[in-house]
């Protein structure tokens, strides 16, 4: 049987004032902490696949140190296009007085978000346009849509899944929308449902495919033994 463990970036900046596109000092201690732990289990992989992004490469090395520290091999990494993040959100999230002024359902989870005073009221207003994006319900200008993207993440799941021996383990290392396209793929989730998996997925946290017999199965999802401290369990 072999495997995929799938993991998503450490923390980026987004909301710390810096760029998105940059693990924030949280991030980087996340992405320590999942090397240390996956050599500290000896845990070794025939491949590993690294997303074209910054922060996909900055969680890499991060591994890669934890690897070298520990004296243990990890196989050359290939950066693959097809494990770039949606830019969706981001999007979404630079157009928001834009779209509420579209959109009701966007101004009215604004308005919720503005009444609550709570900063988390302004991510579930982001989240509930996601649904309405992921819908494909938002048309506003350059704005990617979800179905090509899960289109793009299955073709080079297919592809990974086609070229691995029996038993190999592959590091893949993404963002937290490639991932759940990559699981919603697996199990044949419809959009809405890959949409929960996007939205619930912790920096720094891992899931698994597994293959047996040309099947994809789910072997875990949105793991973080590596982090005991909840106080280091972001979604954002």
């Amino acid at each position: 049987m072999a495997t995929l463990l799938f993991v998503r970036h450490g923390q980026a900046s987004a909301f710390t004032g810096g760029d998105y596109d940059q693990l924030s000092p949280l991030g980087e201690q996340q992405a320590a902490a999942l090397g240390r732990w996956l050599a500290g289990r000896d845990q070794r992989f025939a491949r590993v696949f690294v997303g074209p992004r910054r922060r996909h490469a900055q969680t890499h090395d991060a591994i890669v140190a934890a690897y070298r520290e520990a004296r243990l091999p990890l196989p050359e990494h290939v950066v693959l296009e097809s494990l770039d993040e949606t830019d969706g959100p981001l999007a979404i999230a630079k157009n928001f007085s834009n779209l509420a002024e579209r959109f009701p359902e966007v101004r009215d989870a604004m308005a919720a978000a503005g009444s609550s005073g709570d900063p988390r009221g302004w991510l579930r207003a982001l989240q509930t346009v996601v649904r309405l994006w992921s819908r494909g319900e938002l048309d506003a200008a350059g704005l990617p849509t979800w179905r090509d993207f899960r289109a793009t993440v299955a073709g080079a799941l297919d592809r990974m899944v086609a070229e691995l021996p029996k038993g190999d383990r592959v590091l893949v290392l993404t963002s937290g929308g490639t991932t759940a396209a990559a699981l919603a793929h697996a199990l044949d989730l419809d959009d809405d449902r890959a949409v929960d998996l996007m939205l619930a997925l912790r920096n720094a946290a891992f899931s698994t495919i597994r293959v047996a017999r040309d099947r994809l199965q789910l072997g875990s999802f949105n793991e973080v033994p590596h982090l005991p401290d909840e106080s280091m369990h972001t979604l954002v």
